[in-house]
């Protein structure tokens, strides 16, 4: 370690012992996340005994994966505007069910729980009137809005 320092021209052992512990940290922060998650127990066993490899493997094979979805990480810091005029942009695109339902739950999401009953409803006609997921999700909506008869009919 010291062979290492001495590469660093006013000393690196502070700075190793800084990047130690900052390690230490996000591998301690890793294994509460495998924990509360979870995840199979061996990501544990392998953050305990590879940290940076570990932490390498678990943060690109675990993590990154659903930071890229669409209700990740970065997706939470999209303003509600912006959350729900993209599915208000594929609605006027292409009027699915798919479209519906998605913009029906970033309506309810936002707190425009009528609005999102009624983008929901339109759902219930043609090949979907019996569709239960469909109507679980126009119930959930009625149920949000106190029309408990609406939602048992469902």
């Amino acid at each position: 370690m010291r062979e290492i320092a001495s590469l660093f021209p006013g000393g690196g052992s502070a700075v190793f012992a800084v990047l130690a512990q900052v390690l230490w940290l996000l591998q301690i922060a890793l294994i509460i996340h495998v924990y509360r998650t979870g995840r199979p127990y061996w990501w544990i066993l392998g953050l305990l005994m590879a940290p940076l490899l570990g932490g390498l493997a678990y943060f690109f094979i675990e993590l990154l994966p659903g930071l890229k979805s669409p209700r990740g990480f970065f997706y939470a810091l999209k303003p509600k505007k912006w959350r729900i005029a993209d599915p208000r942009e594929e609605l006027a695109e292409s009027e699915t069910v798919v479209n519906r339902i998605s913009l029906a739950e970033q309506l309810y999401d936002a707190g425009e729980i009528k609005e999102a009953h009624e983008v929901a409803a339109g759902c219930l006609k043609g090949v979907f009137k019996n569709d239960p997921r469909t109507m679980v999700d126009v119930a959930r909506y009625s149920l949000a809005l106190a029309d408990y008869s609406g939602a048992y009919a469902l």
